[in-house]
Order: structure tokens, then C-alpha cells, then sequence
């Protein structure tokens, strides 16, 4: 150790110094307090001992202690002196000293003393290295903590989360990040009608490039036109990453589109692990690889491929965090066979085909297991639910969930009388708990409730039952509890007072309802503007029917109104029947604006049109409604003509698909 002797007795000095130099150590010997200050302070603290006699002229050693701990605390002190009594050790070790020896000093004592303190700071030296290395530890992962946390929810933003605009189609999304930022990026958007753009890719590196790579991306892809073929789509991409990164920088990509009614799937690949499709006729199988990557430069040679999904088939789309190339993982040593378990039982969720797909790759190939970060995407067709729906009202089962015991009783009373056995609950609690324990046909939901709010209810219904009917009851059909029950997609809406005389035809009607055929949603609402998609569907054009004759808040005479919504339902009808021909696959969309001083509707299909030249030309009315009989349609034949009565203009668009309706009324 390096040792500063301090005592006034140039005897004390020639002794104890040499006796520590033998002893191994480096000495410093001072004559008194004020220069032994002046030494330490020429070293800067670089002294790891003083022994110092507390008795000397000028300032003694207890003042010259209290100096060094002051500015150095981490040189140990040592007092000596010819005049101590106990309570001077004590004095002295509360004042911070590391030891105390009396006078004269016997050297043994003094080397078994020095030893102690040697061996102590040795000690301490390695404590606070260890807390440094711990502390330094302890910084690094709450730094990579918070980049990871930051990174996701970073991708929590430009990952998507909502695919409820899919009709036949599950989806299921995971994102793992493995060293903070990354440049994994998947999305999945609407791509004209029935159809969804799929894009997946890898930009390389790590750090806020990366990412900010993932966030172009998205930003690009948002804005992409309906009518590319995926090859276009990537050769757009491939402009994007040249533009914006430096050479070095590339993105892997898989981009496909997905037609929803026929399960096909165009794709093409920019040097991204192959997707796999799996089902369990089929088993694994992979779909393209190769292309150019983004960005590289060069021939960006990409080739198109085309397939079809099984209904029971799984697209799963990765990064290359979780492999390479991962249907060999799955074909070697039936690591794949707990995937294709899965897939036998039919499960709904496909989150669970996620897991085990992760689990394949971590017991096919474990060094490369989560070594970067994991994306994952699956799609499949929906599965086809066989619920028995009653064809009759007659013994349904029908759970219905009402607070109110007046309602209750009467509403109970009317639906036992139909031949239906009910179920009553008076919370949502002890309906969501007989959902679970029973078989039921249809729920017949109040918007209040005393435990939820009926609109959050039904949410949850749908989550755990996405195709059991669901009739909700309200005390106003326009509220914001309504209109966000739409996006849920009801079979029909019952207002109180309920009337018993409609009941049973509506409780008919929801018996028969379909969510993924009967559809009602809305894309746009506002004060003046009304905006509905349907599904070609009867019960569809009903449910909107009823929510219409509810828009009584609207600035619009009552006669007004009720033209208004018949002209709707029946142009609409028209659309489903003579345009869409009921393909469950095609919507409707029905757009309304009210003007101070007119209505106008706009209504449009996704068939192929009609001829409209013939719509308005003279007829034999009962000629038109024995032929309709014959061929077993719809009654009527005359709602063409009605329209044209009812409203100020009708107008088509030149492929017959689109109607313009104008009806005017006095400002």
C-alpha cells in the first residue's frame, strides 16, 4: 500500500518507516499535520494509508482525520498516541478512523493492523467493482428494456390490429422484438372489393434506420392503388427503398393479393423467406421464393405466382427471425405434426397456430431460435360454422338478458308463447356465464345494463361468438350505444315499448340471421351524411330498413322520410337481387346526404350492371306479377316505376350499377 507516516518524533519515524518498508509497502514520512496535507493534496488522494500521531504542535491528528475523510474518504486513517484512554479509541473510530494504536507502538501489532486494512480495502475494491459491473449491467438492461418497449410499441402503431373489415377471413398477427429496434414490417389492408393486399418485409440492419425503414414502408403502402398485380407492387417498392436509404441498406418483401370469395391468392417474393400453406390433406407446402431484393439494384427479375386455399388451409407469412426457410424445419423429424394437430381440431383462434409455429422453430433448429426479431402472420379461409338454426321459431333457445323484470316477463311471456325455451338473466355477469354453460340460439341483449354497457356486451359476445344472432333492445334507436352495435353487426334492434305484435316476426327473422351474410356497417357518420355497406342479403336490407325509419332526428319532413327510406330499401333489394344476384361475397353500399332543401342517395353495387334503357318503358303491371310468380320471385315488378314516382330524379350510370336519387321538399 502507499502508507503517509505522520509524527513529529523523528524516532517514531526511523522506526515505523523502514519496519513498513520491509513490510512490502510504499512510505511517505511527514514531520506534522500541515505537511502531511500539503502531500496528500501534491498526490491528488493517491495514498491509501495514513498513520498519524495525535499529539503534535499546530493541528493534531484527529483534526488532520477529520481533514482527509472530508476530501478523501477513501484513505483509511490510523491514529497513535502516548496518552489514550479507552474512550480515545472509541472517539476515534466514531470519528471514522480504521484504527487506533498506543504509543510506544509495538510493530506487530502495527503490521497485524495494516494487514487487517490491506485485506479490507482489497475487499472493498472488489465490491465496488462488482456494483460498478452491476450498475453498468443494470443500465444496459433498462436501456435495452426501454428500446424494446419502444420498439413495441412503435410496431403496436404500424402493425395493423384491426381485420374486422374481412367477412370469410381469419387473421392473426404477432410481433416478438428480439434486440430492440428492428425492421420488420406486416400489413394487410382492403384492396378493392373482396379482396386484401398482404405485404411483408425485412429491412436490414438494426436501430432507428431500420425501423424508420418499417415506417416508410407503411406510409408508402397506405397509398398503393387498387388494380396492381403484386409483381407492380414490389418493382414500387424496390423505387421506394433506393430512394430513400443508402446502397447498402435492402428490405426482404412478400406481397400477395388475396381474393376472399374464391380463397385465391396472387403472390410474388423480393427475396424473402418463402410462406408456407398449411392443411392436413395437404400438409406443408411453400409459395415462391428468390426475386431480387429491394433496394439491391439491378435486374429486379420477380416472378407471379397463383394458388388456392383449402378451406381448412393456413396462410403463415414470417421474417426471418424465426427461420429462413422454415417448411424444412416442418418436413424433417415431424417437427411440423403439432401444427397439423392443431389444424384437426378446428380451433377458431389462430393465435394458438402462431405458438406452434414458434414452438416448431425452436425445437427444429434451438441456437437459432430468437437470435432477431420475430414477426408472424396467419390467414385462413373462415371455417365454416354448422350452427343448428332452428327453420322454425318453435324450439329455439333463446337467452335474453334484461335488468328490468317488467320488460323481462313480458318479453319472456311473448317468445315461451312463440314454442321457444328461454333463459333469463339479470346482469350481463350471469349471462355471459350462461353463454359459456349452454347451447343457445339466439340472445336477445339490453343496452343498459347494470354491471356493462350493452354495446361493450355485445362486443364481447361477438369476440367469443362470432356467428350466434344477437337482437339488442333499446330505449333509442339513434344513440351512440346503437350506432356502435352496428359495427357488431345485430339481427335486428327492438325498441322499447316493445311492441308484442312485431315481435315474433323479428325474433323470426334474427333466428335466421347470418353475421358474415346479413351485414350492416358503416364506413362514414356524421350529422348530415349517412353511409352503409350491406350484405347481400334479405335480412340485411331489413336491418337497415329499421335503423333508416329511425332517423327521425333528421332535418326531413315526415312523408319526406318515409319516401325516402322506401325508395332505400328498394333500390337497395334491387341491387342485392338483380345486381349482386345474392353472391354472398358482394356488398351494397348505400350513401345518403341531406341538404337543407333535398335528400340525395347514391346506391351501388359490385355486379356487373343491367341494361337501364328498358326500367321506365310501359308495361302490363298484372302481366309482371304472374310472370314473377311463376318464376318464384319476390312480389312486386313495380318498384322501378314507384321510385321514379317518389323521388325528383333517377338516374343511372351507364354500366347500370350506380343509382342517383334526388328528392326534393320545401327549405
Amino acid at each position: 500500500m502507499r502508507i503517509l507516516l505522520v509524527d513529529d518524533e523523528p524516532l517514531v519515524l526511523e522506526t515505523v518507516g523502514p519496519f513498513l518498508l520491509r513490510c512490502g509497502h510504499d512510505v511517505v514520512a511527514c514531520a506534522g499535520a500541515a505537511e502531511a496535507r500539503t502531500a496528500i493534496s501534491e498526490r491528488k488522494g493517491d495514498i491509501d494509508l495514513v498513520i498519524t500521531d495525535v499529539c503534535m504542535p499546530g493541528h493534531d491528528g484527529t483534526q488532520l482525520l477529520a481533514a482527509v475523510r472530508e476530501r478523501f474518504p477513501d484513505i483509511d486513517v490510523v491514529l497513535i498516541s502516548g496518552h489514550s484512554q479507552i474512550s480515545d479509541t472509541r472517539e476515534a473510530i466514531e470519528a471514522g478512523a480504521a484504527g487506533f494504536l498506543r504509543k510506544p507502538v509495538k510493530l506487530h501489532e502495527l503490521r497485524h493492523l495494516v494487514e487487517q486494512i490491506q485485506a479490507a480495502r482489497a475487499d472493498r475494491t472488489r465490491i465496488h467493482r462488482l456494483v460498478a459491473n452491476l450498475d453498468a449491467e443494470r443500465s444496459l438492461r433498462e436501456s435495452a428494456t426501454r428500446e424494446r418497449m419502444f420498439a413495441r410499441r412503435l410496431h403496436q402503431r404500424i402493425f395493423p390490429s384491426d381485420f374486422s373489415w374481412l367477412r370469410t377471413t381469419d387473421v392473426a398477427l404477432r410481433h416478438l422484438p428480439q434486440a430492440g429496434l428492428g425492421g420488420d414490417y406486416m400489413d394487410l389492408r382492403p384492396y378493392g372489393p373482396g379482396k386484401a393486399l398482404l405485404f411483408v418485409a425485412d429491412v436490414s440492419g438494426h436501430g432507428l434506420l431500420a425501423a424508420f425503414g418499417g415506417i416508410a414502408l407503411k406510409t408508402w403502402f397506405g397509398g398503393v392503388e387498387t388494380g396492381l398485380s403484386p409483381v407492380d407492387i414490389l418493382a414500387r417498392a424496390d423505387s421506394v427503398m433506393r430512394d430513400l436509404f443508402p446502397p447498402e441498406y435492402y428490405a426482404t418483401a412478400f406481397c400477395a393479393v388475396y381474393d376472399e370469395a374464391r380463397r385465391e391468392l396472387a403472390f410474388a417474393s423480393a427475396g424473402h423467406p418463402p410462406p408456407v400453406a398449411v392443411s392436413v390433406a395437404r400438409g406443408w407446402r411453400a409459395l415462391g421464393s428468390g426475386g431480387a431484393v429491394l433496394g439491391a439494384g439491378g435486374d429486379p427479375h420477380r416472378e407471379l405466382g397463383t394458388t388456392r386455399l383449402d378451406e381448412d388451409e393456413v396462410l403463415l407469412a414470417y421474417s426471418d427471425g424465426l427461420a429462413d426457410e422454415l417448411l424444412p424445419l416442418a418436413t424433417a423429424e415431424g417437427h411440423g405434426q403439432s401444427c397439423l394437430d392443431w389444424l384437426r381440431r378446428r380451433d377458431n383462434d389462430l393465435k394458438g397456430f402462431l405458438t406452434c409455429a414458434l414452438d416448431l422453430a425452436i425445437s427444429a433448429a434451438p441456437l437459432q431460435a430468437f437470435g432477431d426479431d420475430i414477426s408472424l402472420i396467419a390467414l385462413r379461409p373462415r371455417l365454416p360454422v354448422h350452427r343448428a338454426t332452428p327453420t322454425q321459431t318453435a324450439g329455439a333457445r333463446v337467452l335474453h338478458i334484461e335488468d328490468d323484470p317488467v320488460i323481462a316477463a313480458m318479453i319472456g311471456g311473448a317468445i315461451r308463447a312463440m314454442g321457444c325455451s328461454v333463459m333469463q338473466r339479470a346482469s350481463w355477469r350471469d349471462g355471459a356465464a350462461a353463454l359459456e354453460s349452454e347451447v343457445v340460439d339466439l340472445v336477445i341483449l339490453d343496452l343498459v345494463l347494470p354491471d356493462a354497457v350493452g354495446n361493450r356486451a355485445f362486443a364481447e359476445i361477438r369476440l367469443r361468438h362470432p356467428h350466434l344472432p344477437v337482437l339488442v333492445v333499446t330505449g333509442n334507436e339513434m344513440d351512440q350505444a346503437v350506432r356502435q352495435c352496428f359495427d357488431l353487426n345485430p339481427a335486428g334492434i327492438l325498441t322499447k315499448p316493445v311492441d308484442l305484435r312485431e315481435l315474433e316476426r323479428i325474433v323470426q327473422a334474427a333466428l335466421r340471421f347470418d353475421p358474415d351474410r346479413d351485414l350492416v356497417a358503416f364506413d362514414n357518420l356524421g350529422n348530415e351524411w349517412f353511409d352503409f355497406v350491406i350484405g347481400s342479403s334479405v335480412n340485411s336490407v331489413e336491418l337497415l330498413t329499421r335503423y333508416l325509419q329511425a332517423l327521425g332526428r333528421q332535418p326531413l319532413p315526415p312523408d319526406v322520410l318515409d319516401d325516402v327510406v322506401w325508395c332505400i330499401r328498394e333500390m337497395a333489394m334491387n341491387g342485392i337481387e338483380w345486381g349482386n344476384r345474392f353472391a354472398e361475397g358482394l356488398r351494397v353500399r348505400v350513401s345518403t346526404l341531406i341538404m337543407p332543401d333535398r335528400v340525395m342517395v347514391k346506391i351501388a353495387d359490385e355486379g356487373s350492371g343491367f341494361d337501364t334503357h328498358r326500367l321506365f318503358e310501359p308495361f302490363d303491371a298484372l302481366a309482371v306479377s304472374e310472370q314473377r310468380d311463376r318464376e318464384g320471385k319476390r312480389s312486386g315488378g313495380f318498384g322501378l316505376a314507384m321510385v321514379q314516382a317518389k323521388m325528383n330524379r333517377v338516374e343511372f350510370n351507364q354500366r347500370g350499377n350506380v343509382v342517383l336519387l334526388v328528392r326534393e321538399f320545401p327549405a
